[in-house]
């Protein structure tokens, strides 16, 4: 983060309450680094998190610039990932562009960094991969055991049911679970395309021999639709600092079970800067995030998102189900149905398939 500094100036923390944009946070500050936090709330409690930032900026000493979101500001015709090679975006991210862009003028920053990637570089793991590996490495250990207790509590089960779970994980061997295309609301006769690892096989292709450690890559290789990268043609503002390479090496040299000690993810990583952050902070396991504001924008839209998506390029191109895209715009906008997301995706790609035509 000193290097960053040392090249960006004046920065902005995109701070969301959470620990890893609050690990971003207090390394700046331990490297003197000039930064302020921002948050950005949704109208609805659940997407507020600007009192544990507070907290956050008053324990590192530094300025909290505080904003809302807007739902009638985003204009779902424009794409989130326009000039980008495929549609990775979400809608509510045009507000947190706005957001950063009107902060970063009030401040006097020339980027905003976002703590993106996290859960990823922190190999946070629900599978019982980690004590398979503590198991190669120990044998049966009073450590291997403790890892069995630890990721029972990250995973939030039962000792038995672990146990079936470990069985079918050492079946399988050093191979990650397969990474499965989301088929909902595509035409039946789409074909199939289920992505493979970009490394091909990762039992073979990768130097690790530990289950736990191929999973933690995998990990690594689904952050790719959502960090942002320094001065990106999409985003030249913001960026995801926790993806730099310097910490990708040195988090996949750790093992996978140091992440998960004591039972909470991203154990490291807490432990690492416990006398920095307060405690309330460093203890959290959940956050809020933009889903009521991205329900809002479903509610203000319907005509728009109807007619981009049974009328669009999408559809004439036979990628979409009419009948299934239908009955999902039927969905209660403000109730808790997660297909709401998937629409808004599609509405996100034929924007972005749009934006390409002449």
């Amino acid at each position: 983060m000193q290097a960053w500094g040392s090249v960006s100036g004046r920065l902005l923390v995109s701070a969301s309450g959470g620990v890893d944009s609050s690990l971003i946070a207090a390394a700046l500050a331990t490297a003197g680094q000039d930064f302020a936090c921002l948050t950005i709330a949704t109208g609805d409690p659940s997407g507020d998190e600007r009192v544990p930032v507070r907290m956050l900026a008053n324990a590192l000493g530094v300025e909290t610039i505080e904003a809302r979101y807007d739902p009638r500001m985003v204009d779902l015709t424009i794409p989130v990932s326009l000039g980008l090679a495929r549609p990775s975006g979400k809608a509510f991210m045009q507000e947190v562009r706005r957001q950063a862009i009107k902060a970063a003028g009030r401040y006097g920053a020339s980027a905003v960094s976002d703590g993106n990637g996290g859960d990823n570089l922190f190999c946070y793991l629900h599978s019982p991969a980690p004590i398979l590996d503590r198991w190669r490495n120990e044998g049966l250990s009073r450590g291997t055991a403790a890892t069995y207790l630890d990721m029972c509590r990250i995973s939030q089960t039962t000792v038995p049911a672990m146990a079936r779970a470990l069985a079918l994980r050492a079946r399988r061997g050093a191979r990650p679970a397969a990474w499965t295309a989301d088929r909902r609301l595509l035409a039946n006769d789409v074909p199939a395309c289920d992505a493979p690892a970009a490394i091909g096989d990762p039992g073979q292709a990768v130097p690790f021999k530990h289950p736990g450690k191929v999973n933690h890559m995998a990990l690594l290789l689904r952050t790719q639709n959502f960090i942002h990268s320094a001065g990106g043609p999409a985003d030249p503002l913001q960026f995801s600092p926790l993806m730099s390479q310097p910490l990708v090496e040195l988090c996949l040299s750790i093992p996978t079970w140091i992440w998960c000690q004591g039972g909470i993810n991203r154990a490291l990583a807490r432990a690492a800067f416990s006398q920095e952050l307060p405690g309330a902070i460093v203890r959290r396991v959940s956050k809020a995030g933009p889903d009521s504001a991205m329900r809002v924008i479903f509610a203000q839209n319907p005509a728009l998102i109807r007619d981009m998506l049974r009328g669009g390029l999408l559809m004439a191109n036979g990628l979409l189900d009419a009948v299934a895209i239908d009955q999902a715009l039927a969905s209660d906008p403000h109730g808790e149905d997660p297909i709401i997301y998937r629409l808004l995706d599609f509405v996100e790609a034929e924007a972005w398939a749009r934006s390409w035509q002449p």
